[in-house]
Order: structure tokens, then sequence, then C-alpha cells
């Protein structure tokens, strides 16, 4: 049976319709990433030197600067880029309304947050766009459409992977920057489904010797994202089925009743809820700062907005 609930007070104080909601996650989300850039540059010395480590291909030391010392605060934020620029597209697609201004803010923040540490972001706001269309019955898109955005999406994503990790591929392989680019895909999408056939063929030997992993999987020491399941099977044998369908079932369970705020700043938590398990075959993302700081910052927002609406109320009852 569908669990509901009434909506009807944060639809009124915090819908999604309202400019004050979308100002505030694109100011957070500026914010967070306005701020982590700035810090990466002054850790390093100065904007040259940013720079110079973008152009030379090793952007991967700005997130090394921007964890040094790192604790959860400003630089969280800049994930809520991820809300942001999904907020502008549903904006404009869905309620028809739109402020060059913020967009270009919204898009900034997100690709300065891509930069920065996470190309996931890009990923995560793909899917949480697409959501939001399909929600709200938007989600209408002609194959020339797909196809331009697809061509678009690889592009992105080899620019930022050029950033960062051409210079391996181009040492090791060869590769031109199409190449590198379509290559960093397939480790992405790949590497998964090594890890967990990993299991399935060397299970006995991973069962026994979990510390050296590693040797049975086939996959190199430098990749990070090797499977969830292998990751479950190397800390707790058999019982990863029981964890994975655990954390599935709870995450479910939550999703379907953010699911009925559909018209407030909670739908951010359903999206990202289902993003977490869309990925669970990758990675597990149940407590990763990113996922973390993309649940609790829209409900921050709905209590920030009530209260000033509060004191609003109060003040103009004198």
């Amino acid at each position: 049976r569908k669990v509901r609930f009434k909506t009807s007070l944060l639809d009124k104080y915090t819908s999604l319709n309202l400019d004050i909601t979308y100002r505030f996650f694109v100011y957070i989300a500026c914010l967070g990433s306005f701020y982590s850039i700035f810090y990466i540059a002054n850790s390093l010395g100065g904007w040259a030197v940013l720079i110079d480590l973008i152009l030379s291909s090793q952007a991967n030391q700005l997130k090394h600067t921007l964890y040094t010392d790192y604790s959860v605060g400003l630089r969280s934020l800049r994930y809520i880029s991820i809300h942001a620029m999904s907020y502008t597209v549903f904006r404009f697609v869905v309620l028809k309304k739109s402020n060059l201004i913020l967009s270009l803010l919204s898009l900034l923040s997100l690709l300065l947050c891509s930069l920065i540490s996470s190309r996931l972001s890009i990923v995560v706001t793909i899917l949480e766009t697409t959501l939001l269309l399909i929600i709200y019955g938007k989600f209408n898109i002609s194959l020339k459409r797909l196809i331009i955005l697809v061509i678009s999406f690889y592009l992105l994503i080899s620019v930022f992977n050029y950033t960062r990790n051409y210079n391996f591929y181009k040492e090791h392989s060869n590769m031109n920057f199409f190449q590198a680019g379509a290559a960093d895909i397939l480790v992405y999408l790949g590497t998964p489904f090594q890890g967990a056939i990993s299991v399935g063929e060397n299970y006995h030997w991973i069962y026994k010797d979990p510390l050296n992993w590693k040797d049975y999987s086939g996959i190199p020491t430098s990749l990070t994202t090797n499977s969830t399941f292998l990751y479950f099977f190397r800390d707790i044998g058999w019982f990863s089925f029981i964890k994975g369908a655990f954390f599935l079932f709870i995450y479910s369970f939550i999703a379907g009743i953010m699911f009925n705020f559909k018209n407030n700043p909670l739908i951010f938590v359903y999206t990202t809820l289902m993003y977490i398990m869309a990925e669970f075959w990758r990675v597990p993302l149940f407590f990763q700062g990113i996922m973390l700081a993309l649940i609790i910052v829209p409900i921050f927002i709905i209590f920030v907005i009530i209260i000033i609406r509060y004191f609003q109320f109060y003040l103009n009852s004198y």
C-alpha cells in the first residue's frame, strides 16, 4: 500500500516554483565551488600555478590540495552545484522560468566542482535532471537531440579527462585526446564488471586472503571504484548479499517517501537516493560525503526558508 504524506505546508512556503528556493540552491552552490577554487589557488601559491596544472594535465593535484586537512564545511557545499544545475534546467523546461545570471552561475559552479574534484558530478546532474523531467512528464527527446547530448557528454568528459589523466594515456598507450576520453569511459564502466566477475571466478581466494584481493581481480591499484559486490565480499564474505539487500531496501523505502514531496526541495533527496541505488553496482555511495551533502542541504534550505517566512509573518503582524 502506498504511503501518502500531506505536503501542502512545505509546498506553500518552499515550493520549487518560488524564486527564493532556487536562489538558495544557486548561492550555496556558488559559495562552495568558488570558496574551494580560491582555497586551492591560495594553497598552491597562486592562480598561475593552478592554471599551469590544468593545462599540463595535472588537475588531479587540485583534488589532492583540496583534501589536505579536509573537514566538512564550506568546501563540501561545492556538490550542491549538482542540484543547482538540475534545478536550473527544471525551471526552464517545466516552469518556463529563466534567469540568465543565475543559470550561468549554476553552470559555472558545476564545471568548477567537476574540475576540482568530481567528474561524477556531471553524471549525477544528468541523471537527476532526467528524473525530474520524467516525474513532471516533460522528458521528450528526439533521436537527433539524444545523439547531440551523447556527443556533448563524451566531449565534456574527455576535456576533464584531459586535464587529469591525459599524460597517463599518452605515456602508456600513446593515445590522442579522443581515444583517451573513450578509454576513460570504458574504465569507468568496465572495471566494476571485472570486479564483480572476479568474485565469481576467484571467490575462494578472495574469501581466504581478502587483503590481497587485487591480486585475484586483475584490477590496477590506482583504480578506486571496483564493484560494490567485490568490496562487500572482501570485507564480510557471503554476508555481502544480506548487507546489500538491507541498504537497498532502506534507501528505496526512504526514496518512496521522498517522492511524495515532488513540489519542494525534498524531491532532491529522492533523486539523490535514486542515484545512490543506480550506482550500487559500481561503488557503495551510502555514506559518501558527496551524497550526504546532497541529502542534508535541501533539508537545511527548507528549514531556513520556513524560519525566514516565520519572521516575515511575525514582523508584518506588528
